[in-house]
């Protein structure tokens, strides 16, 4: 059925959340390409949020590189629990899915790759979902 938000409306969802990624290779640098469509729109100054990004060598840092069309130049990065907090610029509407781009360096040790969940807040906020695929899996090339 369908899951019904305040006042009986349907909650906002992701219609897509596809996750990609580039290299498996251990410690390379890796594009982590994620696509995007809300059932609800998403306003400027709402938050997107990817977790479950673990074991990346990638260091913490406030304005981790964004290559986006509505989040501006930066995320915020969390190492430890792979966290990247997206703050939306431009409005993300319902009908044409939004692509974001990060470069993070892989694990350096073997790991099983881990599945990403996205979510957002604010004005119409939708509860975390499993991302398509899981990523950051590193085997024993290197």
């Amino acid at each position: 059925g369908v899951v019904l938000g305040a006042y009986g409306a349907p909650a906002a969802s992701w219609i897509k959340s596809v996750v990609a990624e580039a290299s498996v290779v251990r410690s390379g640098i890796n594009t982590l390409t994620f696509t995007l469509l809300p059932s609800v729109a998403q306003g400027v100054g709402d938050k997107v949020t990817v977790t479950g990004l673990t074991g990346s060598g990638t260091a913490n840092n406030a304005a981790l590189p964004v290559v986006s069309a509505v989040f501006g130049n930066s995320g915020a990065w969390t190492k430890n629990t792979g966290t990247l907090v997206l703050t939306i610029s431009t409005l993300i509407g319902t009908s044409t899915p939004v692509v974001i781009s990060i470069t993070v360096v892989n694990p350096s040790t073997t790991q099983a790759a881990v599945t990403p969940t996205v979510s957002s807040s604010g004005t119409a906020p939708i509860a975390p979902v499993a991302m398509s695929a899981p990523i950051l899996g590193s085997a024993g090339a290197h």
